[in-house]
């Protein structure tokens, strides 16, 4: 997938929808880290926080064809 910085995150979660697992990678380059650091605030201890976060990683890949914007 070239010229990935300036594809939009709506564009990728379009393509998440159809299975490209490319596209995730990149929303997870994008976000991860700031989720994690939330998440380890959150949920104070990182084993739990980096459990959570690929929880999340998965419902964004089972659910993103649900996703309204």
């Amino acid at each position: 997938m070239s010229g990935g910085a300036a594809v939009a995150d709506e564009v990728l979660l379009r393509r998440v929808t159809g299975g490209d697992s490319a596209a995730l990678t990149l929303l997870y380059s994008r976000h991860g880290d700031a989720l994690f650091r939330y998440l380890v605030r959150l949920c104070v201890d990182r084993m739990r926080a980096e459990e959570v976060l690929q929880d999340t990683l998965l419902a964004v890949w089972r659910g993103a064809d649900t996703y309204r914007g």
